[in-house]
């Protein structure tokens, strides 16, 4: 296990650990909240893929996919509520008859303030951290990922309307994503950001801005060391001879970039694969 580039990084808040991907501080976070936690609030949160409880869960060493995590991720904009994932919203006749409309109901996940938690973490990485390409100029929260060898690279992120997944990677076979569109490697603050940036730009170009709700601290230190670590250099595009810009054609089955909740209550990390330095 390691951080990204080998970086070390020292005593930090875990809201610091969550928006800079500090691999070594989630995996004393999984040893305290327990991985029986991650996989129970994981499932709850959207996850439909079979998980064990290993502690390397937190790292990335489960399978799941990209509208899996945008499903968990939408929760998480819903202040909590999950709601089964649809491919339509109704159903009509020619004259306009209703005819089959679902159900739009939700559940209550995990606790409200506790995803207003999360929210606030998650804002860190696009403002301050691993993911500032992805800022798109109004409130955001979302994560990076990047697999072991770059095999695999994620950017999942969502405002309060709406949530969004990209992932990188080789549809059948783990291969290293090395000279593609100008990248040297593809990591998740990279191309994947990028295109998520420049799909939510043009998704909610007509959707009012809006702000996500402001969570309660209470019983919560946000800053008890009063350490803030510089953010870690972000590679820049290297150009190269050969690049290799042939998409996934069908849906991948990957794992996700790391994420948390604070204590008391987790979430499922949008973990990497295993195991996974992310940038």
């Amino acid at each position: 296990m390691a951080n990204y580039a080998d970086e070390s990084a020292g005593t930090m808040t875990l809201l610091d650990a969550t928006a800079h991907s500090v691999n070594t501080i989630f995996a004393q976070l999984v040893v305290q909240v327990g991985p029986d936690t991650v996989v129970d609030v994981a499932h709850r949160m959207g996850i439909q893929s079979p998980l064990h409880a290993y502690c390397s869960i937190t790292l990335g060493s489960q399978l799941v996919t990209p509208l899996e995590m945008a499903d968990a991720y939408a929760t998480l904009a819903a202040r909590g509520v999950h709601h089964d994932t649809l491919a339509y919203t109704s159903v009509s006749n020619s004259s306009g008859q209703v005819l089959d409309k679902p159900s739009t109901a939700g559940d209550q996940a995990i606790a409200q303030n506790d995803a207003d938690l999360v929210t606030f973490a998650l804002q860190g990485v696009i403002q301050k951290g691993t993911g500032t390409v992805a800022n798109i100029g109004r409130p955001a929260a979302g994560k990076t990922g990047t697999a072991q060898d770059y095999v695999d690279a994620w950017f999942c992120g969502y405002t309060p309307q709406l949530a969004t997944c990209v992932w990188m990677g080789y549809p059948k076979a783990e291969k290293t994503m090395e000279s593609v569109e100008g990248f040297t490697h593809v990591f998740g603050g990279s191309l994947p950001a990028e295109i998520w940036h420049d799909f939510m730009q043009t998704a909610l170009q007509n959707v009012p801005s809006a702000d996500f709700a402001t969570p309660s601290f209470t019983g919560y230190d946000q800053n008890p060391s009063g350490v803030t670590p510089s953010p870690s250099p972000t590679p820049s595009p290297s150009p190269s001879p050969t690049l290799e810009t042939t998409p996934p054609t069908t849906p991948p089955t990957t794992t996700p970039p790391p994420t948390t909740s604070p204590p008391p209550t987790t979430t499922p990390s949008p973990t990497t694969s295993p195991p996974p330095p992310t940038p």
